[in-house]
Formats: structure tokens, C-alpha cells, sequence
């Protein structure tokens, strides 16, 4: 059984990830590595601690996450506002 955090990711812990697929929703990064792999994202919760930059990889954006960056493309939004809090 894997283990979960207290939002219910799967924690990977001092993994190194070479080539491949994967999946960032739903998961806890502790301590990885990312070499030369296809990072997927589609929008879902997940955290990473204590891991460096990925290397040689690539990031691809699915679901709501690709549908948010499609708006964001249409809407001329700048890359460096990206995160910010919108005032009220």
C-alpha cells in the first residue's frame, strides 16, 4: 500500500525518475530527481519538497490544466504575472 499526506498525495520519496512519463497530480514529491522525463500535469493537487529543477525534461499540460493555459494564451496574459493575487 502506498503512503499518503494529510491531503491524500501519494508520497514519492528519494526516487529518481529517468526517462518516462510522469504524472504530477495527486502526488508528494520528497526528495526526487527528474531526468529526461515527460512531466504531466492536468491541474490536480500536489506538492514537491526539497527536489531540484527538473533536468533534460519536458513539462505537458492536460485537462483543466492545458484548458487554463489556452485562456491565458488568448488573453495576451504575461508569463511573469503568472501567480500573482488579484486585488478587489
Amino acid at each position: 500500500m502506498s503512503e499518503t499526506d494529510e491531503r491524500g498525495l501519494t508520497i514519492e520519496r528519494d526516487t529518481e525518475f529517468r526517462g518516462g512519463t510522469v504524472v504530477i497530480d495527486g502526488h508528494h514529491f520528497i526528495n526526487c530527481r527528474f531526468i529526461d522525463c515527460e512531466l504531466v500535469y492536468g491541474g490536480g493537487p500536489y506538492t514537491i519538497d526539497e527536489t531540484p529543477a527538473p533536468e533534460k525534461s519536458d513539462l505537458v499540460l492536460s485537462g483543466p490544466a492545458a484548458l487554463t493555459m489556452d485562456l491565458l494564451k488568448w488573453l495576451h496574459v504575461d508569463p511573469s504575472k503568472f501567480g500573482k493575487e488579484r486585488s478587489q
